[in-house]
């Protein structure tokens, strides 16, 4: 409902027409950018994410941004990281986790002795 009203604004401003991507992805923005009609566009700042749902033309992607909907221009988009990269930084999660539930653990041994 939201995105067909914003559809219908970006066709009074921008040539071209909504289509679906077969799959939407994420993606992190490398540059920021100052939207010229905040009313269909994004504002972006470098390192937010983006995730992609939509293609407008060959530049401008629609997608959804700290809880809001609008057009962005691709050039200013990469893929986030793929999922190799994902599982690294879930395992070094995982890694800290485990770090930190030892060295509690070491503490409460110390505390149980001097008891």
């Amino acid at each position: 409902e939201i995105v067909q009203i914003l559809i219908e604004d970006a066709k009074e401003i921008f040539s071209g027409e909504y289509k679906d991507v077969a799959e939407g992805f994420e993606t992190r923005v490398n540059f920021e950018y100052e939207p010229e009609d905040e009313k269909v566009e994004l504002r972006l700042q470098k390192g937010d994410l983006v995730y992609v749902f939509g293609r407008w033309d060959n530049e401008w992607l629609f997608g959804e941004s700290k809880s809001r909907i609008g057009l962005v221009p691709e050039s200013f988009l990469e893929r986030k990281f793929d999922q190799q990269v994902v599982l690294l930084d879930e395992n070094e999660e995982k890694k800290e986790e485990r770090n930190k539930e030892k060295r509690e653990e070491k503490v409460v041994g110390v505390a149980e002795r001097k008891a």
